[in-house]
């Protein structure tokens, strides 16, 4: 990592982070960030954050502020299509394995489930993925 000489490090608080900050943290400034559990703040909350780290609070805010408008517009038209009962999956298929995710691993989930507020499966809504055996 020290060959890249980042002006700025972002690690996944996964516990890993913890054990590795101080060595890291002497290569440039670092941040941790929550991702995918009870605690983590949602990707604008995120953004937020970032932008306040990188001097960039304001263009954080316009950025947002331009996205929840794009997300109102398609949220109505997607309503119309498909209905508040119906559930949405976001599925990778692998070899050896189907996994689905929820809202909070990525994948667009917090777009699709969270703003766009469509319905993820029952199976889905309080974890961040589900693994399956392949088809």
């Amino acid at each position: 990592m020290l060959s890249l000489n980042p002006d700025l490090i972002i690690l996944q608080d996964g516990g890993a982070a913890a054990k590795v900050y101080d060595d890291i943290a002497k290569i440039a400034p670092t941040i941790v960030l929550s991702y995918g559990d009870g605690n983590s703040k949602d990707v604008l909350g995120q953004l937020r954050d970032i932008g306040d780290v990188v001097g960039k609070k304001q263009e954080a805010e316009d950025w947002i502020s331009k996205y929840n408008a794009k997300v109102t517009k398609y949220r109505d038209q997607i309503g119309k299509v498909i209905g508040p009962d119906k559930t949405f999956s976001i599925v990778e298929l692998w070899a050896k394995q189907t996994v689905v995710y929820g809202k909070n691993f990525g994948r667009g989930g917090y777009n699709l489930y969270e703003a766009l507020k469509l319905s993820p499966p029952k199976a889905v809504k309080q974890t961040c993925w589900i693994r399956m055996k392949a088809f």
